[in-house]
């Protein structure tokens, strides 16, 4: 897909799988300006994360504009009323809100031996190291 030529979502742990959620839910606009990545300044938008948990806390895609943006706003420097349902929604908190009530259905299932498991979905397998 071509949103991947310029991506480095693998510096953020993501899946290629991943990025494409990421695409997907964003439309290929910035998730706070709605601005479509061919028209920003770049021509690209950049993967933001939350700071204070690390690379692996991916929120969103954004332009370069409100990328830079969020980084005031996480310094308390800016306010924006936009970022409020962004910060909200970020997607690894949607992620680990999905992991958590499949891990659930799971136990609860395996309580009653005779109930099938569900498929876990792709990318959703543990690691072992």
């Amino acid at each position: 897909m071509t949103h991947h030529a310029t991506c480095q979502h693998g510096r953020y742990r993501l899946t290629c799988e991943d990025y494409d959620e990421l695409w997907t839910h964003a439309g290929g606009c910035c998730e706070l300006c709605g601005t479509p990545a061919a028209k920003t300044p770049d021509g690209k938008l950049f993967i933001d994360h939350a700071q204070q948990y690390g690379f692996f806390a991916v929120r969103g895609l954004l332009c370069s504009k409100c990328n830079s943006l969020m980084g005031y706003i996480d310094r308390g420097e800016k306010d924006d009323r936009r970022a409020i349902g962004y910060l909200a929604n970020a997607w690894f908190v949607r992620v680990l809100h999905a992991r958590h009530a499949e891990n659930v259905a799971v136990r609860r299932r395996l309580r009653r031996p005779d109930a099938e498991l569900p498929e876990r979905p792709a990318g959703s397998e543990e690691k072992t190291t």
